[in-house]
């Protein structure tokens, strides 16, 4: 039904993704028969999860400091959606997050320093999925972006800016994540 109102009107085709407790691959036939765009069998880890919305969702480029502090460093829309029955999930995943992404981020400065793209863009990738489970999204998009630039032609320009880009961001997200009530009040 929604892909014939999307035809009978002229809209852009929404994404559609399929979550089911059904793990055979009929099941994901028949999903995908019916105009859905991809299909995740349950059970499913919040990494699986973001993958499939970076999947189907195209970043914004994000070029500009000033712009990327205009938005939340945390997303509460986002994470409510996520983790709204479940804030002590969401709290335990930012305690991760802060123990480790300063030394994930660490590492990906090496491998600029080391014009490393492969290293760069498995770390990215890495960062751009723990950004978007706990709600940081420009970061996750910035990360997204550095792992693209990794596999691309090595522009030491280019990538030094998106990281130093996404070292100011990640500095506003671990400042956010750190504050006692975060927890709370993202979710």
């Amino acid at each position: 039904q929604i892909r014939d109102h999307e035809r009978r009107t002229g809209r852009e085709p929404m994404r559609i993704v399929a979550v089911t407790a059904n793990a055979f691959d009929e099941d994901r036939k028949a999903c995908i028969g019916v105009g859905m765009d991809d299909y995740m069998s349950k059970p499913f880890s919040p990494e699986m999860f973001s993958d499939m919305i970076h999947k189907w969702c195209t970043p914004k480029p994000v070029t500009a400091r000033h712009q990327n502090s205009m938005r939340p460093a945390l997303d509460s829309k986002l994470i409510a959606g996520m983790y709204g029955a479940r804030p002590q999930l969401h709290a335990r995943l930012l305690a991760i997050y802060a123990g480790f992404a300063a030394g994930a981020f660490e590492q990906i400065k090496g491998a600029l320093g080391a014009s490393d793209g492969e290293a760069m863009s498995q770390l990215a990738h890495s960062l751009k999925s723990s950004s978007g489970n706990i709600g940081a999204i420009v970061l996750a998009e910035l990360f997204a972006q550095l792992q693209k630039a990794g596999k691309a032609t090595w522009d030491q320009e280019a990538v030094t800016k998106l990281v130093s880009e996404a070292g100011a961001e990640l500095a506003r997200v671990l400042a956010e994540v750190s504050k006692p009530d975060s927890a709370q009040k993202s979710a």
